[in-house]
């Protein structure tokens, strides 16, 4: 019956939710103490093992909290300590647990604390590639973007349909400053590294709004995201692209009211 069904849910979930526990643990354990190798095999295996939950996980994962933050903290946590390993994974596995914080980001009933801890792991996984490819090394995009097969909502790579979704959050979905605070750091790395993709969230954006001096104003605050894109991420850039932000995102957001 309906009750039993219920029942066998809950099981599962707590099933799953001591699997990422698990999972967690062994990541955590393993980052004080792994070396290069041993760091690889920790990443390979935490890897596959959140690759068979994520089949299993519910459709209406924000219903469930619990879960939803323990998956998405592991996720954030591998990305974030280790950025290197995780970029090294084969194309599908990589792809697979990147296509999780897309869908993290466009999950609506989260709050957002879920949003901060996307948001936490697309960082990384942006900061990785932006400090990579400035040193010469191929980053994320090169190495581990699936086949030509692989749709990335309609972007030409992962970081690209990332940067239109964390900014579609921003300006349409979380209208407090907060939000504005918690995307900055993942933004500016994403726009070093996609900045046409931008321009097309901006022609896209433009096109929905009627009002022609509205339109300037959102290009122009928009454009400002782009124009003089730094060439390191410190702290001087990243408080200079957060005023941007901001000033985009109060422009962006009056213009979208006003459809």
């Amino acid at each position: 019956g309906v009750s039993d069904l219920s029942v066998r849910q809950t099981e599962v979930q707590r099933d799953l939710r001591a699997f990422l526990k698990l999972l967690a643990a062994m990541a955590r354990s393993g980052s004080a103490e792994a070396g290069p190798a041993a760091e690889t095999e920790l990443v390979q295996v935490v890897a596959e093992g959140l690759g068979t939950i994520m089949p299993l996980l519910p459709p209406d994962l924000p219903a469930h909290p619990k879960l939803c933050h323990s998956f998405f903290d592991t996720v954030a946590f591998m990305h974030e300590t280790f950025p290197g390993a995780m970029a090294s994974l084969p194309p599908h596995v990589w792809g697979a647990l990147v296509g999780t914080l897309f869908q993290g980001l466009g999950m609506a009933g989260g709050g957002l604390a879920l949003t901060q801890v996307v948001l936490d792991g697309l960082a990384a996984l942006a900061t990785f590639h932006v400090k990579d490819a400035l040193a010469g090394g191929k980053g994320v995009t090169d190495s581990n973007v699936p086949g030509p097969g692989r749709e990335w909502a309609g972007c030409h790579s992962p970081l690209a349909a990332l940067l239109v979704r964390a900014l579609q959050r921003v300006v349409f979905e979380e209208r407090g400053a907060d939000v504005v605070a918690a995307a900055a750091p993942a933004l500016l790395p994403l726009v070093m590294a996609e900045p046409e993709a931008v321009r097309a969230f901006r022609a896209d954006l433009v096109h929905g709004i009627e009002d022609p001096q509205q339109q300037r104003l959102v290009s122009v605050a928009c454009e400002s995201l782009v124009a003089d894109l730094p060439q390191a991420l410190n702290p001087r850039a990243k408080a200079r692209f957060l005023s941007q932000l901001e000033s985009f995102a109060e422009v962006a957001r009056a213009a979208a009211r006003r459809k």
